[in-house]
C-alpha cells in the first residue's frame, strides 16, 4: 500500500549552504548559491521520514489504481515544493525521486531578484533626474541604437511633419518619409473590409463602426477575429489592428499637407502601430504604421558599420540594436550610424555597473567592507577616494539587451522626491507603478524559476522574518528578499544574521540608530529585541521538541511557561543600540532619503550600551567567553591573527612595525626586497606564528590596535573576548606630579594606563644650597656651626620644611638621620617612564613587572616632569594604591555601577542568598576556585562560566574522558599536580577556567557579570582611557552575534522555526511526530551539512515526512494562502504573456489578502496561532456521546484572511483570469489583475492569458485539470460536477468551464485529503423575524499597535502635567495647545487637556456625549507591582496577539488565539439572541471580539461593502453542489462551510446594501470608510429587522517605536474627522441615542520614550460616545502620580499597571445592551469588587 514512498531511491542529497562554520572554508561563493557539497557518513533513509505507521495507514489506495495515481502523488508533492505543478514539471519528476528532486532543485544556481531586477532596469538616460549615474557612450560596447522613427520616448511630445518629408519630434528631425514607403521600411497601405460574422444579425444591424468600444477591446485581439478577417479596418481604426495589416492612408497625406499634433501611443519598433492626433489629450486618434529611419541624400550622415560582426540585434527589443564591441573613431561623436540599408540612431541609456563579489566595481564602488563582502575586496592605490573596493551581491550591471522594463527610481540634486522614468520598453508605459518593480520580479520568479523549491522556500521564510508594507522603492526589499534566496538550504544562523544586521529591517523595527540611555536620555528602542524573540526565533511559549507547549506547575489552570519577560526584552533592546546605516554610495535605486538602504548596517561603539546583559538562562551574555585579560600578550603573532587594511593615512596611535620583522613582511605581502612597495590586502590572516623583532617583543596584544607598514595601517583584530564588570581597582594618578582628586579607580587587567618606575632615594636642594651652589653631599661639610653639619643637626628629619620636602633625603638617610619611613639601599634616586604608544598603555601587572625588571618599582608620586614630552594628553599612570568600585543595589536587588544613572541602567543578578538593603557599596571581588575534581559534563557547563584559550600543557586528568583536566605541575618534587584554580578543563573541544569570579557586596554576593565593553567606555571622566573607537565597534558587534547565538541554540528555535515552515509548505496544524522530526533534522542536519540550523535538512524532512506524504488525518494540510492558489492557477495552466514580455499584477493586497512585499505587519499575512473556531475531530455523533474533554482548536494561520470579501476578491480575479487573461486593458473592469494598460496602444491590451489545451476526451480532460490543479484530489461528486460543467459549455468554451467548475472546489483551496462523508443535511428555516422597535448597537474602534493614549488624555494645571513633561520629555505636549476639559468625578485632578488633533471629540464631552475611561487594560484581578509574581497575569508578554485577544476576548490568561473563549461581541450576541435578533458585523477583517459560539461574523469590505461574486447567477447550482459536501477533514469542511457563507451573505447583505443610501463621503481614511460601511448596515436594520448590532471597525499604525511626534498626531485627526461624519450621519438617521462607539486597543505605552517613540506597555485610556451616554466627566480614577517607580508601574520604563479591568466600561455598555447576567460574558468578572472596579450602568448611561 506505500510501496510507491517506500521503495523511492534512495539517495545522499547535497545542498547549497552558505555557513561559516561549514562551507565557507576555501569557497568562492559567500551567497552560497553555486552549492557546497556535503559529506555525512550515512545515508539519508526515506525510512527517517516516512516510519511504517499503521495508525494513519489508510491511504487511500485508489491513486495507486489509476493510471493517473502517480502522477497525481507527484502533483500533490509540487503543490507544497513549488508555485505548483505544470505538464513539464510532472514529466521530470516521473524519472526521478523525490529526494532527487530535491537534491537537484538545491543544486541549481539561486535566482536572485536584485540581479533579475538591475539586469532590466536600462532607462532613458537624464543627467538631471540620475546624478551620479552615467551612460553608455555611442562607441561603448553595449550601447543602444533604434532604427524605428518614433520610440516611447516620443509619446506625448509634439508632431511636424513638413511637406518635404521631414518629420520632427519637438525640434528633431527624426526622420524622411519616403514618398514609395519602402525606404522607411513600409509596404504600401492597403484596403481594408469590414466583414461581419456570418448568421450574427445584431453585429449585420450595427456594422463594425458601431460595435461598443468595450466589445471592440475583447474582440478584436480575438483569434475568431483575426483568423476569419472580422472588422479589419474597424480595428484598426480602433488600435487594435490585425497582424500584418496597414489600414491606414499611410504619411502620403499628412506630408502633402502639413500636419501638425502630438504623438499618442507607440507600440513597438518600425512596422508596428503608432497614435497621432491633433489633441494634446489624444481625443481622437489616427493610427499609422511606424516608419524606420531614413534621411535622404547626404543629410544625417550615418557612421557605416557591419550589421553582421559589428551589431547585436534584440530578440526582446523590436528594431533595436546594440554595438558589439567597444570602437574608436568617429562612431563616438555620432548620433547615426548605418548598417547596411537600415539608419540607426543613438538611444542614451542610463547604465548601472556591475559591483559584485567578482566583478568589483574599483572607482566609485563601495568603500566599506561587512561580512557578507570582505572577500571581495581590493585594496585601491594611494589617492584614491576610498582605501578599499568591495563588492555587494547581485550588484550585476544593467544588461542592454534586456532593455528598461522594471521601475528604476532617481533623484535630482536637492529634489525631495524620487521619480522613475515610465519609458519602459513594455506596454506598461502608462500604469506601472514605481514599486511594482519588485513584485513583478517575484511573480517572474514564481511563474517561470527553475529552481521552484528555493523560490518557494524563500517565500516561506520571508513570511516567519518580516518586512513588511513595501514602499515605492524596489531594489532595497528584492535586496532583503534576498537573504532568503541566498540562504534557504544553508543556515538559519546566517539569516538570523542578515536580518538583524539589515538596514531595511532596522528601519522597519525602528532599531537603526537606537542608542544606550548614557548617549541619548532615553531607554532603547525595544521593538526588535521583541520581535526577534516572538516572532523569529523563539516564540512566546516554551515548548517541548513536538511543539507542545511546556505548562506550569497549578494543578487547577494549568498555562504554557514564557520564554521571555519584558524586562528580557529591555535587556536584549541594548544589544540593539548603536546600529547606524553604511556610508552612502552610488549605483544603486534610489530612495527619498539619501542613506544606504542596501548595505548591512554597521555599528557605532560609542552608541552602544556597555552594561551587562543577564541572558534568558539565568545567566549573561558573555558567558562562555574568555577574558581579555587572558589574551596571551604575543597573540598578534600566533597563527590566525587577523588584521584588517585601514589605507595610507590614521588619525591616531599606531605601533611602526619594524621592516626586517617577519610581521612586516607577512603584512607588506610584496614578493621583493625590503623597501619594496607592498602588495596589501584587504584581510590578512597569519596563516603560522612570527617572531618578534626589536619593539615588537616589548608589546602586549591587549593594547595593540593599529600597526604602520610600509605606507599602510592595518587593524589588528583581537579575538572575541570579554571583562569581568566589577574588579578590584587600582588607582592611576595624572602628572606631573599625582593630584589625588585627579585619581581614577580603573581595572587593573586592562590596558589602559602607563608605567612610570622609580628606585632609590633623591637629593634635591633647598633653596638655600641651590643658591650656595652645594650638592647635599657637599653641604655637609661646607655648612657647619660650631664644628657640627646644620644639615645633619638641624635640618635632615627636624625642619619642618624640610620634612614635608624631604631635602637631601639620600644624603639625610646616609648619615642615620633619614626620613620617617624612607629605605635608600637603592642608592640615589632613578626614573623611568614608558613612552610611545601603544607600548605606553599596559594593563596593572605589566606596569609592575616592568619595573620590577628595572630593578624598580611603581613610583607613589610621579616625578617633576612628564619624560614623554606629552604632559596633559599623557595617559594616567598606574599607582600601588588599591581602590574599590562602588555599587549601587536598588530596592528590587538590580544593581548597576560605572554610570551616572544608576536606576535607569541597572541589572538583575543572582544573588548567592538575599540581597543587602538599597544603597552604595564597596565591591570586593575574590576568584574562586569551583571544582576540586574533575566535574561531569553537565556540572561544569552550569558552574563554569569563563572560556580558557587552549593550555600549552598537557592534560593531567581522565585524558580519555568526556571532560580533561589541565593541571600545572607541582612545585614540590614528587607531588602530582592537584586541580586548583589555575586548571583548565576541556569539554567538546572548548576549554574553560576552573574559577568564578564572586562579588561581594554589603553582606550579599553575586557572580561577576562579563561584558564586551570594558566599564570606563560608559564613563565620560574616563573617554580618554576607553579603546579606539573602531576597537569598541567590534566590542559591540561581539556582543550582538552572542545574543543572536543565544537566540539560535535556545531550545525553542528549532521546534519554533521548524513548526512555522511546515505551516507554510504543507499543514497548518502538523503532528507531534511531524513537528519532532523536522525539529530533528534542524538539529542534527542529518544528510547534508550535519550541523545545527541546516535549513537544507529542515526542508528536506517537511516535505518527505509521511504527514506530508500522506496527509489523510483529519487535521493534515491546509488552506492554501491565496496568491499560491492564483501562481498555482498560472503555472498549471500555462499562463503566457501575449507579446513575452514581464508579467505585470497590479497590487492585490487589498483584493484577496496576500501579495509578495505587502504584508501588513510583521506578523505576516495572518498569524501563525490563529485558530479555527471548530473542534479538531467532527466523527459521527454517538446515539449517546460520553463526556469529552474540550477538543483541543486547531491552527489554520490561511482562515484568519479567508474572509468573504478577499475570498470573493479572488475568485473573481481567478474566474476573469480563465475567461479573459490578465485583462489589464484600462478601463476593463475592477477585476482586472493586471495594471491597467490604455486600449488606444495599437497593439493587444489583454497581458497575457492562459494558454493550456485540452486533449482527449472530456474525461481526460477533468482528470488532467484535476492532476494539475488538485493533485488527483477530487472527490467523485466534485469530480462529476466538474465534468458536468465541461460538458454542458458551449463548444470552444468547455475547458474554461472545467477550470472555472474546478477553482470552486474544495481540493483547489486546500492541502489534504478531503474524506467524503456524504451530502451535508439542508439546514433548518430560520424563524421568521419580528420587527423591533427598541434597536441598539455597540461599535466596538479598536486602535491596534498600542495606541499612547497618554498622549490622548493628559492632566493639566497640577503637579501631575509636572510628573508628565519631566517622565514623558522629549515628546511632551504643551498644555497650551491642548483642548481644556473639566473632570469633576476625578479625585487627583480636576482638569485636563484632550490632543489639540480631536477637537470633535472635545465637542461631545462638552456636550455631555462623550466620556474617557482612564487607567484602563487587561486584567485578570487586580494587580500591583508588589503582587506582580503572585497573581494571575496574562499571557504573552504584551505582545500584539496575545494583547489583542485579551482586549476582545475578556479572557487575558487564555493562551489560544480566541477560538475556545469566543469575542466578548459574539458572546454579548449569543446571549441577546435569545430575546432579540442580532448581527455581528466586522468591517476590518477577521475579527474575534465579533464572533460568538453562535453568532457568526458577517465580514464585509471597506471600500465595496458585501462584494459579490460576479458570475454567481451563472454558477449558483455548481457552487452548492461544491460546498454541500461534508468532508472528514477541518481544513476542507471549513473552507466549505466559510465558501457557502461568504457567497450566501455577501448576496444577501448585497442586496440591502444595494438599496441603503450611499451615506457620507469618506475620503481616504481608512477609518471613515469603515464607519461609512457601518452606518449604511445600521440603515437597513429596519429590513433586516435587527434588535442588536455589534461591529467592529480597527485603525491600525498605533505601533509607535519612532515617529510618535508624527504618526500620533495624523491617527488622532483621522479618528477626530472620522467620528464627525459618523456622528452626524446617526444623527440624521436618528438613531445616535441608539448607538454607542468605545474604543480599545492593545495596551498602552511606555511613558518614557526610547528618543522617537514608546514601547509596549500596559494600561491606557479611552473614550465611549453615544447620544445615551453620560459624558462630560472621566471615569475610573486617573493614576496618583505618573512618576516611575510606584505601586501602579512595572519599572523605569513606566509600563503603567491598570488599576482598572477592560471590564470596567464594557460591563456597563453590556448591560445597556441588555446583558441581565453579565457574569456569563465576562469570565474575570467574579475576580473584581464591582462597587470599587466597574463603573455602573446608571453612572455611564442616563
Amino acid at each position: 500500500m506505500l510501496s510507491w514512498l517506500l521503495f523511492l531511491p534512495i539517495v545522499a542529497p547535497t545542498a547549497s549552504l552558505h555557513d561559516p562554520a561549514g562551507c565557507q572554508a576555501g569557497s568562492d561563493d559567500p551567497a552560497g548559491l553555486a552549492g557546497c557539497p556535503h559529506t555525512t557518513g550515512g545515508k539519508m533513509m526515506l525510512q527517517t521520514h516516512v516510519a511504517r505507521d499503521r495508525d494513519r495507514a489508510s491511504f487511500s489506495e485508489s491513486a495507486n489504481e489509476t493510471a493517473q495515481g502517480q502522477r497525481a502523488l507527484n502533483a500533490r508533492f509540487l503543490m507544497q515544493a513549488s508555485f505548483g505543478p505544470t505538464r513539464k514539471s510532472l514529466e521530470s519528476l516521473s524519472n526521478s525521486s523525490l529526494q532527487s528532486w530535491i537534491a537537484e532543485q538545491m543544486q541549481l544556481p539561486g535566482t536572485l531578484h536584485r540581479e533579475y531586477y538591475r539586469a532590466r532596469s536600462n532607462p532613458p538616460y537624464d543627467a538631471v533626474t540620475q546624478p551620479g549615474f552615467g551612460s553608455l557612450q555611442p562607441c561603448d560596447a553595449g550601447s543602444r541604437w533604434h532604427s524605428s522613427a518614433l520610440t516611447f520616448q516620443a509619446v506625448g511630445k509634439a508632431l511636424r511633419i513638413e511637406k518635404d518629408g521631414k518629420l520632427y519630434i519637438d525640434s528633431d528631425l527624426v526622420t524622411h518619409i519616403d514618398p514609395e514607403s519602402s525606404r522607411n521600411g513600409l509596404s504600401v497601405p492597403s484596403a481594408c473590409t469590414d466583414k461581419v460574422l456570418p448568421n450574427n444579425r445584431w453585429m449585420q444591424k450595427r456594422g463594425c463602426p458601431r460595435m461598443p468600444r468595450w466589445h471592440l477591446q475583447r474582440l478584436c485581439i480575438s483569434k475568431q477575429w483575426r483568423d476569419s478577417g472580422i472588422c479589419k479596418q474597424t480595428c484598426y481604426d480602433f488600435g487594435l489592428g490585425h497582424p500584418g495589416d496597414d489600414c491606414s492612408k499611410g504619411w502620403s497625406p499628412y506630408v502633402a499637407q502639413g500636419f501638425t499634433g502630438f504623438v499618442c501611443s507607440v507600440s513597438g519598433g518600425a512596422g508596428t502601430t503608432v497614435g497621432i492626433s491633433t489633441s494634446k489629450k489624444c481625443k481622437t486618434v489616427s493610427y499609422l504604421p511606424n516608419p524606420a529611419i531614413w534621411f535622404s541624400g547626404t543629410f544625417g550622415a550615418s557612421i557605416p558599420v557591419s550589421q553582421l560582426t559589428d551589431l547585436d540585434m534584440s530578440e526582446v527589443l523590436p528594431d533595436v540594436a546594440f554595438l558589439k564591441k567597444s570602437s574608436r573613431g568617429a562612431l563616438c561623436n555620432s548620433t547615426y550610424m548605418k548598417a547596411g540599408d537600415r539608419h540607426y540612431k543613438y538611444d542614451p541609456r542610463m547604465k548601472l555597473d556591475a559591483n559584485t563579489l567578482s566583478s568589483v566595481r574599483l572607482q566609485g564602488g563601495m568603500c566599506a567592507r561587512n561580512f557578507l563582502n570582505e572577500r571581495s575586496c581590493k585594496v585601491l592605490p594611494p589617492g584614491s577616494p576610498c582605501a578599499l573596493a568591495c563588492g555587494s551581491i547581485g550588484e550585476v550591471a544593467s544588461e542592454p539587451k534586456q532593455g528598461y522594463q522594471l521601475p528604476f527610481s532617481t533623484k535630482a540634486q536637492k529634489a525631495r522626491r524620487v521619480t522613475h522614468s515610465k519609458l519602459f520598453d513594455n506596454r506598461n508605459a502608462v500604469k506601472m507603478g514605481a514599486g511594482l518593480g519588485k513584485t513583478t520580479v517575484w511573480t517572474m520568479n514564481a511563474l517561470y524559476g527553475q529552481d521552484q523549491l528555493r523560490q518557494r522556500m524563500a517565500w516561506a521564510l520571508s513570511q516567519i522574518l518580516v518586512v513588511g508594507g513595501g514602499d515605492n522603492s524596489n531594489e532595497i526589499w528584492m535586496n532583503y528578499y534576498d537573504i532568503f534566496l541566498r540562504n534557504a538550504f544553508g543556515n538559519f544562523r546566517n539569516i538570523l544574521r542578515e536580518v538583524t544586521y539589515s538596514p531595511l529591517m532596522g528601519q522597519y523595527l525602528t532599531y537603526i540608530w537606537s542608542r544606550s540611555f548614557d548617549t541619548s536620555g532615553s531607554f532603547p528602542d525595544e521593538n526588535y529585541a521583541r520581535e526577534i524573540m516572538q516572532l523569529f526565533t523563539i516564540g512566546v511559549d516554551k515548548l517541548h521538541p513536538n511543539g507542545s507547549c511546556m505548562l506550569d506547575g497549578d494543578s487547577t489552570e494549568r498555562n504554557c511557561l514564557s520564554t521571555y519577560t519584558n524586562t528580557d526584552i529591555m535587556n536584549f533592546a541594548r544589544v540593539f543600540t548603536g546600529f547606524i546605516n553604511s556610508p552612502s554610495r552610488g549605483n544603486l535605486e534610489m530612495r527619498t532619503s539619501n542613506l544606504n538602504w542596501i548595505d548591512p548596517m554597521q555599528m557605532k561603539g560609542m552608541y552602544h550600551d556597555v552594561f551587562p546583559k543577564p541572558n534568558l538562562d539565568g545567566g549573561f551574555l558573555g558567558d562562555g567567553y574568555p577574558l581579555c585579560e587572558d589574551l596571551q600578550g604575543n597573540a598578534f603573532l600566533a597563527a590566525g591573527a587577523r588584521y584588517e587594511f585601514l589605507g595610507y593615512s590614521h588619525n591616531g596611535d599606531a605601533f611602526s612595525v619594524p621592516a626586517a620583522s617577519q610581521l612586516y613582511g607577512a603584512l607588506c605581502g610584496a614578493t621583493t626586497s625590503t623597501g619594496a612597495q607592498c602588495a596589501f590586502q584587504a584581510t590578512v590572516l597569519l596563516s603560522a606564528g612570527v617572531t618578534c623583532k626589536d619593539q615588537e617583543c616589548g608589546l602586549d596584544a591587549k593594547a595593540l590596535d593599529v600597526v604602520k607598514v610600509g605606507s599602510g595601517f592595518y587593524q589588528y583584530v583581537a579575538p572575541p573576548c570579554v571583562h569581568l564588570f566589577l574588579y578590584n581597582g587600582q588607582k592611576a594618578g595624572v602628572g606631573p606630579g599625582y593630584n589625588p582628586r585627579q585619581d581614577v579607580c580603573l581595572d587593573p587587567g586592562l590596558a589602559s594606563a602607563g608605567t612610570f618606575c622609580c628606585a632609590g632615594c633623591t637629593d634635591v636642594q633647598s633653596d638655600y644650597l641651590k643658591k650656595k651652589k652645594w650638592t647635599c653631599a657637599e653641604s655637609v661639610s661646607k655648612w657647619t656651626s660650631r664644628g657640627k653639619s646644620v644639615l645633619v643637626t638641624r635640618l635632615c628629619n627636624k625642619n619642618k620644611w624640610f620634612i614635608r620636602q624631604k631635602f637631601c633625603q639620600h644624603t639625610c638617610w646616609k648619615n642615620k638621620v633619614g626620613y620617617a619611613g624612607d629605605e635608600c639601599t637603592q642608592g640615589t634616586y632613578k626614573e623611568k617612564q614608558v613612552c610611545g604608544l601603544p607600548e605606553q598603555r599596559v594593563n596593572y601587572q605589566g606596569a609592575v613587572k616592568f619595573c620590577q625588571r628595572q630593578g624598580m618599582e611603581l613610583c607613589p608620586k610621579r616625578g617633576r616632569r612628564d619624560m614623554c614630552g606629552t604632559k596633559s594628553s599623557s595617559p594616567h599612570i598606574w599607582k600601588s594604591e588599591a581602590c574599590q568600585v562602588p555599587v549601587t543595589v536598588n530596592s528590587d536587588g538590580t544593581i548597576s555601577a560605572h554610570t551616572e544613572s544608576p536606576v535607569k541602567n541597572s541589572f538583575a543578578v543572582k544573588w548567592a542568598s538575599s540581597a543587602p538593603s538599597a544603597g552604595v557599596y564597596a565591591a570586593r571581588v575574590q576568584l574562586r576556585k569551583v571544582f576540586t575534581h574533575v566535574p561531569s559534563a553537565e556540572s561544569l557547563l552550569v558552574k563554569l562560566k569563563i572560556a580558557s584559550t587552549q593550555p600549552v600543557s598537557s592534560c593531567t586528568h581522565d585524558c580519555n574522558g568526556p571532560v580533561k583536566g589541565y593541571a600545572l605541575a607541582s612545585i614540590q618534587e614528587g607531588y602530582a599536580p592537584t586541580i586548583d584554580e589555575n586548571t583548565i578543563f576541556e569539554f567538546n573541544g572548548k576549554f574553560w577556567k576552573n574559577v568564578e569570579s564572586i562579588v561581594q557586596v554589603g553582606n550579599g554576593e553575586f557572580r561577576n557579570p562579563p561584558v564586551f565593553m570594558p566599564p570606563i567606555a560608559a564613563q565620560k571622566q574616563l573617554l580618554r582611557f576607553r579603546p579606539a573607537e573602531r576597537v569598541l565597534d567590534r566590542m559591540a558587534i561581539y556582543e550582538v552575534e552572542s545574543l543572536l547565538d543565544h537566540l539560535f541554540h535556545q531550545p525553542n528555535t528549532p521546534v519554533f522555526v521548524a513548526k512555522k515552515l511546515i505551516q507554510r509548505f504543507t499543514s497548518s496544524d502538523p503532528s507531534p511526530r511531524y513537528v519532532e522530526a523536522v525539529v530533528e533534522a534542524f538539529k542534527t542536519g542529518r544528510g547534508f551539512s550535519g550541523m545545527y540550523g541546516d535549513l537544507a535538512a529542515t526542508v528536506s524532512a517537511i516535505l518527505l515526512h509521511q504527514d506530508a506524504r500522506l496527509q489523510n488525518a483529519a487535521t493534515d494540510g491546509l488552506l492554501r494562502g491565496p496568491i499560491l492558489k492564483l501562481m498555482h492557477l498560472m503555472r498549471a495552466m500555462e499562463f503566457q504573456d501575449s507579446l513575452g514580455q514581464e508579467t505585470v499584477l497590479k497590487h492585490l493586497q487589498d483584493e484577496i489578502g496576500q501579495f509578495p512585499y505587502a504584508s501588513p505587519s510583521v506578523f505576516n499575512f495572518f498569524e501563525a496561532d490563529y485558530e479555527l473556531p471548530m473542534p479538531k475531530s467532527k466523527g459521527k455523533p454517538e446515539p449517546e456521546p460520553e463526556p469529552e474533554p474540550e477538543p483541543e482548536p486547531v491552527l489554520a494561520p490561511e482562515f484568519q484572511i479567508f474572509t468573504p470579501p478577499l475570498a470573493i476578491g479572488l475568485l473573481n480575479r481567478m474566474e476573469a483570469l480563465v475567461e479573459h487573461g490578465i485583462q489589464a486593458c484600462q478601463g476593463a473592469g475592477t477585476d482586472s489583475l493586471g495594471v491597467g494598460i490604455p486600449w488606444r496602444v495599437g497593439q493587444p491590451c489583454q497581458g497575457g492569458s492562459l494558454t493550456f489545451t485540452a486533449q482527449g476526451s472530456a474525461d481526460d480532460v477533468v482528470s488532467e485539470l484535476d492532476t494539475l490543479l488538485t493533485g488527483g484530489r477530487l472527490t467523485d461528486a466534485n469530480k462529476a460536477t466538474v465534468l458536468t460543467a465541461y460538458n454542458s459549455a458551449p463548444a470552444g468554451q468547455q475547458l474554461k468551464a472545467a477550470q472555472q467548475a474546478i477553482l470552486f472546489t474544495t481540493e483547489f483551496h486546500t492541502l489534504g485529503l478531503p474524506d467524503p462523508q456524504g451530502a451535508r443535511p439542508p439546514e433548518p428555516p430560520a424563524p421568521a423575524k419580528k420587527p423591533e422597535a427598541d434597536y441598539k448597537a455597540v461599535v466596538l474602534l479598536f486602535l491596534a499597535g498600542g495606541a499612547d493614549t497618554f498622549q490622548m488624555l493628559i492632566p493639566v494645571g497640577n503637579s501631575l502635567y509636572q510628573e508628565y513633561t519631566k517622565t514623558r520629555r522629549g515628546i511632551e505636549m504643551k498644555e497650551e495647545d491642548l483642548l481644556p476639559i473639566k473632570a469633576a468625578s476625578q479625585p487627583a485632578c480636576k482638569t485636563f487637556g484632550v490632543h489639540p488633533k480631536m477637537p470633535f471629540l472635545h465637542s461631545l464631552y462638552n456636550s455631555g456625549e462623550a466620556a474617557f475611561v482612564t487607567n484602563i487594560g487587561a486584567l485578570v484581578e487586580p494587580t500591583t507591582r508588589s503582587t506582580l509574581s503572585t497573581v494571575k497575569r496574562c499571557s504573552g508578554a504584551f505582545s500584539h496577539a496575545h494583547a489583542q485577544n485579551a482586549a476582545q476576548t475578556m479572557k487575558c490568561q487564555d493562551h489560544g488565539g480566541g477560538a475556545s473563549s469566543r469575542g466578548l461581541g459574539g458572546r454579548i450576541a449569543d446571549v441577546l439572541s435569545k430575546s432579540h435578533t442580532t448581527a455581528s458585523f466586522s468591517v476590518a477583517g477577521t475579527s474575534v471580539w465579533s464572533e460568538g459560539f453562535d453568532t457568526s461574523t458577517e465580514i464585509i469590505d471597506l471600500r465595496r461593502g458585501s462584494l459579490r461574486f460576479k458570475e454567481y447567477g451563472k454558477w449558483a447550482d455548481t457552487i452548492g453542489n461544491i460546498t454541500g459536501q461534508v468532508h472528514g477533514n477541518v481544513f476542507c469542511e471549513e473552507y466549505a462551510q466559510l465558501f457557502a457563507k461568504a457567497i450566501n451573505s455577501s448576496e444577501t447583505l448585497g442586496e440591502l446594501l444595494d438599496k441603503a443610501p450611499k451615506g457620507f463621503e469618506p475620503g481616504a481614511s481608512v477609518l471613515s470608510k469603515q464607519l461609512k460601511q457601518v452606518a449604511r448596515l445600521i440603515s437597513t436594520r429596519g429590513n433586516r429587522r435587527a434588535g442588536r448590532d455589534f461591529f467592529f471597525v480597527q485603525l491600525g499604525g498605533f505601533d509607535t517605536h519612532s515617529n510618535i511626534k508624527t504618526i500620533l498626531p495624523q491617527k488622532f485627526e483621522e479618528i477626530d474627522n472620522s467620528l464627525k461624519s459618523f456622528v452626524e450621519e446617526m444623527r440624521n438617521q436618528g438613531v445616535w441615542k441608539s448607538v454607542v462607539l468605545v474604543t480599545e486597543s492593545d495596551f498602552g505605552r511606555t511613558l518614557t520614550s526610547n528618543g522617537a517613540g514608546t514601547d509596549h506597555g500596559w494600561g491606557g485610556q479611552h473614550f465611549v460616545i453615544g447620544g445615551s451616554i453620560n459624558g462630560g466627566d472621566v471615569y475610573n480614577d486617573f493614576p496618583e502620580t505618573l512618576a516611575p517607580g510606584g505601586e501602579y508601574f512595572t519599572g523605569e520604563r513606566a509600563r503603567v499597571i491598570p488599576k482598572y479591568p477592560w471590564e470596567s466600561m464594557l460591563v456597563p455598555i453590556a448591560e445597556w445592551m441588555g446583558i441581565q447576567q453579565p457574569e456569563s460574558v465576562f469570565p474575570n468578572l467574579g475576580n473584581f469588587n464591582r462597587s470599587q472596579f466597574i463603573i455602573e450602568t446608571k453612572t455611564l448611561f442616563k
